[in-house]
């Protein structure tokens, strides 16, 4: 309607015909007539006047008109846009930017992809190639935050969009965003309830006012033998059993019309004619008039309540996974075997058992593999003890053995070392051969503890001594190992305070190339405790990991050697990467790749100069989610390495399916390069490994000249070690970087 007037004269027609009648008018006003002249003036001017009237409320129609079209488009209940083929949004309606969560302003020149969840952006694209390249309307259906954060909730919209094309800015797409959120929420609640409905494990039937069955589920079918077709349109008396009399319905009838429901037990008949009982409910559903319209009646057969009850009794005392008794029938056995004991005048003994490296197995093999070599290790366990003895799982991989009568020490140190021979024999799981061993604590009854919970605690005790001085072994609890653990405890305590006391530090060991150049450092971490001095990380780091301290931990480590090579670029110093070690509890926080988002832009660093090391056992967790993050971070820049490598026990499948880019050959096996053993052998093929996979290699641990010398002429890329540089402060560091 732009440029017209009500009568359908444009408005560039009327503007013409006024600038020929001020022509008209000059012309008349230079003729000799002067008395003809007044008249035609006189004329001409009514009609001048009559033609702008016209013109003004012919542009007082186009702007009411142009208010109601802004009105229209404004507050319409469907989002509008302009889109360009790269989907930035050119122009937006307010339902629109109210759809996307901001101003409108703010959304201009925004592109769509930003409110679109990382795995539908694809889509996105392809509807807008379709649109540019297919005729007509193009339909597609897509979910979009409802603001620029990626944490917000999640809409589904219907877009409808057609091409067009306007001068000076080639072809555009006009998109209409339809909001389907509340038609998606009421249809997944819909399938919610069907899939209730369905699923339920309990027999449900419907039946309408005429008391004719309407629907029945599976479970129906599975219990009573009759399939829907059979049932549907029919009276349910066709279940009866015969056992209740016309009482017994009259006063179900009864109180459903009085209360709404009844519940009780029936018997009722299968379709192959056996009866059963089962548990009834029945609920009535009314009408607005308040008259009884349909009826749902659920039965839940009472040999399944049955079963579940003896279930839960059993649940209450035993494991599930290996049927061994928990901590609560334990409990219960100590008592009753240690006042026997006092009675009597004899000695009982607590062995506390923890599989040796079976966090390992169950990360790099799965927690299906590690349940099955659980309840096999239960067995040998079971086997390896007498009928009155007691073997508990305490959870995890951690078992007790409670002794009520052994003669002496010995008696149990016998028991503990049937136990370790029973392990030595490897153990089939799944395809997988498998060598376990246990370390055990043992602590007895009376010379160690009076009580249970003192005697498990002690046995723990013992059992760490076991584990620290070579697993696959037994120890006896003794003094010096309760104060041990009140040391150990103490520096947990510490430990929990070190960060917010600014404890912590970072060393930076450089890192070389084979021209002596160095391309980089490894961030280390200390703990200079005010009392202790400096904690090693041999020391603090395994009680870290124990406790989920590593956690945050970890994030300070991040954070600081961000910050640090921020600084050093700020100086002027040249590009290097830093390594930081990553542990498998911090890999697995949902949260880590928006730390190190938030870290790199904080620091204003290159995402490539951040290197994240990594152990074989944090790749084989979780495949499919482990897989998605390391490739999320190689898409954010971010490098990654695998740090001791040759040490792990997973599958080097693994090089092919993780986006690495480093391997670090162990210092084990560098360590080991002058002994003429197999470490050469090993450090050689892993070179060539590394090289036939495009991936770089360094050395850490590289103390002489002589593995340098080994090492470079195995074409090794990095080193890392004493023999080049010790660990040095962040200052030491800088100087380094000048001096070259």
């Amino acid at each position: 309607m732009d440029g017209y007037s009500e009568d359908g004269k444009s408005s560039d027609e009327l503007i013409a015909r006024i600038r020929e009648l001020e022509a008209r008018l000059g012309a008349l006003r230079a003729a000799p007539d002067t008395s003809s002249l007044v008249e035609e003036l006189r004329v001409h001017q009514i009609e001048l006047e009559a033609q702008n009237r016209e013109l003004i409320e012919a542009r007082r129609a186009l702007e009411d008109a142009r208010d109601r079209y802004s009105d229209l488009y404004d507050f319409a209940p469907v989002g509008y846009m302009t889109l360009d083929e790269h989907g930035v949004i050119l122009e937006i309606n307010l339902t629109g930017a109210r759809l996307l969560g901001q101003d409108r302003a703010q959304v201009i020149g925004m592109p769509l992809s930003g409110w679109v969840p990382n795995g539908a952006v694809a889509q996105l694209f392809h509807h807008l190639r379709r649109v540019l390249s297919e005729p007509g309307r193009v339909f597609d259906h897509l979910p979009l935050h409802t603001s620029l954060v990626r944490e917000s909730p999640i809409r589904h919209v219907r877009l409808e969009s057609i091409a067009f094309t306007q001068y000076g800015s080639g072809r555009l797409c006009r998109t209409a965003l339809v909001d389907l959120s509340d038609r998606k929420r009421e249809e997944d609640r819909l399938n919610l309830i069907a899939q209730v409905f369905e699923r339920s494990t309990d027999a449900i039937m419907i039946t309408d006012s005429l008391n004719r069955i309407v629907s029945v589920n599976r479970a129906f079918t599975t219990v009573t033998g009759y399939s829907a077709d059979e049932v549907l349109g029919r009276n349910p008396k066709l279940l009866a059993s015969g056992r209740h009399d016309r009482d017994f319905y009259r006063e179900m009838w009864s109180a459903i019309e009085r209360n709404g429901s009844w519940s009780g037990e029936i018997s009722n008949r299968r379709k192959n004619g056996e009866i059963y009982n089962e548990w009834l409910t029945i609920h009535a559903v009314r009408n607005e008039a308040g008259s009884i319209e349909n009826c749902i009646a659920i039965y839940a057969e009472i040999t399944d309540q049955r079963a579940a009850a003896s279930r839960i009794r059993f649940l209450a005392h035993y494991d599930p996974l290996t049927l061994l008794p928990n901590r609560a029938l334990l409990q219960d056995r100590m008592h009753q075997g240690l006042a026997h004991a006092a009675r009597e005048g004899t000695r009982a003994a607590v062995l506390f058992l923890d599989l040796d490296r079976f966090k390992t197995i169950n990360d790099s093999l799965g927690h299906l593999v590690g349940d099955h070599l659980l309840q096999e290790v239960a067995k040998r366990l079971k086997a390896s003890v007498r009928e009155d003895d007691t073997v508990a799982r305490r959870g995890g991989d951690e078992f007790i053995v409670m002794l009520p009568h052994v003669d002496s020490a010995e008696q149990a140190a016998h028991v503990a070392g049937k136990i370790i021979e029973a392990m030595e024999q490897t153990i089939p799981v799944n395809g997988y051969v498998l060598n376990v061993s246990f370390s055990i604590g043992i602590s007895v009854f009376p010379d160690d503890a009076m009580d249970p919970d003192t005697l498990i605690r002690n046995a723990d005790i013992a059992m760490y001594r076991s584990k620290a001085s070579g697993r696959n072994q037994f120890q006896f609890f003794t003094a010096d190992m309760n104060a041990h653990a009140l040391e150990r405890l103490a520096l947990e305590n510490d430990l929990h305070r070190a960060v917010e006391r600014g404890e912590f530090r970072l060393m930076f060991q450089p890192q070389f190339d084979g021209s002596g150049g160095i391309i980089g450092a490894e961030a280390l971490l200390r703990w200079q405790h005010p009392q202790r001095g400096l904690v090693t990380p041999a020391e603090f780091i395994p009680v870290a990991e124990e406790t989920g301290l590593i956690v945050p931990i970890g994030a300070w480590v991040l954070e600081r050697a961000c910050q640090q090579v921020g600084a050093w670029r700020e100086a002027g110093l040249k590009k290097i990467t830093v390594s930081v070690n990553i542990s498998a509890l911090q890999f697995s926080q949902k949260n880590l790749l928006e730390l190190i988002r938030r870290l790199l832009a904080v620091s204003n660093i290159e995402p490539g100069t951040l290197e994240l090391e990594l152990t074989e056992s944090v790749l084989m967790h979780d495949h499919v989610a482990t897989s998605g993050l390391m490739s999320e971070l190689k898409e954010m820049g971010v490098r990654m390495a695998i740090d001791d490598f040759g040490t792990g026990y997973s599958s080097l499948s693994y090089l092919r399916s993780f986006p690495i880019s480093k391997l670090k050959i162990d210092q084990s096996f560098v360590r080991d390069l002058s002994d003429g053993g197999d470490a050469g052998a090993i450090t050689g093929a892993i070179i060539g490994l590394a090289k036939n996979l495009n991936m770089r290699v360094i050395a850490e641990g590289v103390e002489t000249a002589q593995q340098a010398s080994f090492l470079q002429a195995q074409c090794c890329d990095e080193f890392q070690g004493h023999f080049f540089s010790q660990p040095v402060s962040p200052e030491k560091f800088a100087e380094l970087l000048r001096a070259e």
